[in-house]
């Protein structure tokens, strides 16, 4: 019995904004279902970025350039907050929410 494989396309990258990096993730939000098994395709366009999500034991570097597939099970409901690890970079806004929701 597999469970739904929802999948997730974003970049990482930084503009500059008033003359300073503004890192960013393409994606702001993603939502899926307690129990979903989560693709995520990250693809670093612009600067050195990694992918982290605390609550799920998740990190992965993302050399530019690069497609990087994150996979897990969504196996906790919740809002969990993904973000980059690079000094500076999450206060700068470099961050997004992942949504699981369900019992």
């Amino acid at each position: 019995d597999q469970s739904p494989l929802k999948e997730f396309s974003m970049t990482s990258f930084y503009e500059t904004k008033d003359g300073k990096p503004a890192p960013q993730f393409s994606l702001k939000e993603i939502e899926v279902n307690r129990g979903d098994r989560v693709r995520l395709n990250i693809t670093n366009t612009r600067g050195a970025h990694d992918f982290k999500i605390d609550e799920y034991n998740i990190y992965a570097d993302t050399p530019l350039d690069t497609a990087v597939t994150v996979e897990f099970t969504a196996d906790t409901a919740g809002e969990f907050v993904y973000y980059c690890t690079k000094p500076g970079h999450r206060a700068a806004g470099q961050w997004g929410v992942l949504r699981v929701v369900g019992q």
